[in-house]
């Protein structure tokens, strides 16, 4: 939809007003999650001709099936990190691990796919469980009001979705923070195992 922000938010406030007085099926197609989160309903997530999750809105999105669910819906896409678990902790990488917290407990030891939505990481620590990770800075994307952080170290690649402009310099060592319970955890296989609780933003 070649629109403009404001145009797209008044259509958009059009349709759920429409959806709300009209009693009939509507079917909108969009590539945009945030406009699937706005609008509500119920989602279907197609992925190379075939239907891949199907449900509530709000469901589809704090509980995805899958990592191809998680990375589709999810703007910017989720960020993936393979983590190893051992009977105590979970570790990324020579530097970054932490304890099993209540929630992660029940992993079995072994390989998994640890999801973090760009949203939750942040630049400050904000949680008593937040990770610190030191990385350098790829580019810093800046889209209106909002930045996308693209960051990595010698074993991944993240990016953060910032409110507001930062600027950065290509390959500057940061610290940035992640928080263990907004962790979701794919097997191998890239099914869900856990997802968060109280999962209120993406």
């Amino acid at each position: 939809m070649n629109l403009d922000y404001k145009l797209r938010e008044e259509l958009r406030q059009e349709m759920r007003e429409l959806f709300k007085t009209r009693h009939t099926i509507a079917i909108y197609a969009t590539t945009e999650p945030n406009e699937a989160l706005a609008l509500g309903g119920t989602t279907t997530i197609l992925h190379e001709g075939k239907v891949i999750q199907s449900g509530p809105t709000a469901e589809v999105y704090h509980t995805p099936d899958c990592v191809t669910s998680a990375t589709l819906f999810s703007e910017p896409p989720i960020n993936l990190l393979k983590g190893d678990v051992t009977e105590s902790e979970v570790t990324f990488d020579q530097s970054a691990h932490f304890p099993l917290n209540q929630s992660l407990s029940k992993l079995e030891k072994g390989s998994y796919k640890f999801g973090i939505r760009p949203s939750h990481l942040s630049l400050l620590p904000k949680n008593d469980d937040d990770v610190e990770l030191t990385v350098q800075v790829e580019v810093a994307e800046i889209s209106g009001s909002e930045t996308f952080l693209h960051v990595r170290n010698a074993y991944f690649e993240l990016v953060l979705h910032l409110a507001g402009v930062h600027s950065y310099e290509v390959d500057e060592t940061i610290k940035i923070y992640i928080p263990i319970h907004k962790f979701y955890v794919f097997g191998m296989d890239e099914k869900l195992i856990h997802a968060p609780i109280n999962d209120v933003r993406g």
